[in-house]
């Protein structure tokens, strides 16, 4: 794999990991004492939860043989009564067409109809897709964000929703709308993350205008700070300053500071390090090239279900690249990914492309 498609994959899916309605990941809970049978005959008397539970089970693979088509089939019976969470799966399916031609419109419809109903995690889905704009549909970041935003205050648990309104909205992560003033007073109380949001904020021109010396100013007195948790052990700051480095945001990039911060955290079970660490060592960025090594970190986050790890993989190995090309386990790998929040668009029609549904 280049360093051209591994890192711009890694750069991208650290802020886009929110997005999580593919037909891999867009599911509810599957109860495992459930009986196929028992549903099936529900399910033909026209009971929309029965439908919407089998449905999830095709889906899945979980106590019948999976099937994307069985499963559409069931959650559109069940979506066309009303049922929530099969409008939210169905929503995804047509997104990413998985077991249905790809359709952003009836995605759309369905998420909202889904959302209409209270169902929060469509809600923040929504926002993620006119944040983006993927799959065709109008890039519109404020309604995204503010769609995302009014999740996250009605409880949207999603940890990557948090992350998508840091790094794209003009709105913190508790849904208190983020002001430049107010933010600066934080910073200038010496609080990191203001210092970091600010600084975001400029580097991006989200509220206030634009200006890379202001956004510089702020990310360098951000990575004080976290330098100074990190020396105390703070694992997700070591985590997070090593890419920094790694990436050179907010600080002059040095793969050897990157690699002392990365293994602290690493070493520890984080996954985000372990996936930047891995990186290193198969580019050889700052440390002696080791694939061995870095496949290994690879694989000890994916397997946490880290979805950037995930991705990086899968393509490896859908490729062949460093790898003995395996397309069933690359393709494997990136619907695990998809599962756990990737929307980078490339990369889900990647998925579409090469793998069979």
């Amino acid at each position: 794999m280049s360093n051209r498609t591994v890192f711009h994959t890694f750069a991208l899916t650290a802020v886009l990991c929110m997005l999580w309605a593919g037909a891999a990941c867009a599911q509810g809970a599957v109860d495992a004492s459930m009986d196929p049978a028992a549903l099936q005959q529900a399910a033909d008397r026209g009971d929309a939860k029965a439908q919407n539970a089998l449905g999830e089970m095709y889906l899945q693979g979980q106590g019948v043989p999976k099937s994307l088509a069985k499963a559409a089939k069931l959650l559109q019976k069940s979506a066309d009564q009303g049922n929530a969470q099969a409008q939210h799966t169905l929503g995804g399916m047509y997104l990413f067409g998985q077991g249905v031609p790809q359709d952003s419109a009836k995605a759309v419809a369905l998420l909202q109809k889904a959302m209409d109903q209270g169902l929060i995690k469509a809600q923040g889905v929504l926002g993620g897709i006119y944040v983006w704009g993927l799959m065709g549909v109008p890039k519109d970041v404020e309604k995204g964000c503010g769609l995302i935003r009014d999740a996250v205050a009605k409880g949207d648990d999603n940890p990557e929703s948090p992350k998508v309104l840091s790094r794209y909205c003009t709105g913190s992560v508790s849904g208190v709308s983020k002001d430049a003033g107010i933010l600066q007073q934080a910073a200038d109380k010496g609080d990191a993350q203001a210092l970091f949001d600010l600084g975001m904020m400029y580097f991006h021109g989200q509220g206030v205008p634009r200006d890379s010396v202001k956004a510089e100013e702020s990310f360098a007195k951000a990575a004080k700070l976290f330098q100074k948790a990190a020396d105390q052990g703070d694992v997700k700051v070591q985590s997070a300053l090593g890419r920094m480095y790694m990436r050179g945001e907010g600080v002059p990039r040095n793969y050897a500071k990157a690699d002392e911060l990365l293994q602290k955290a690493a070493g520890q079970g984080n996954a985000p390090a372990q996936t930047a660490l891995g990186v290193l060592y198969l580019k050889g960025l700052g440390v002696p090239q080791d694939a061995g090594k870095g496949l290994a970190l690879l694989q000890k986050a994916a397997d946490q279900r880290d979805a950037d790890a995930q991705t990086a993989l899968g393509l490896m190995y859908l490729h062949g690249e460093g790898v003995a090309k395996d397309v069933a386990k690359g393709c494997g790998l990136l619907r695990d990914a998809v599962a756990n929040g990737m929307a980078v668009t490339g990369v889900v029609q990647e998925l579409n492309r090469s793998c069979p549904k």
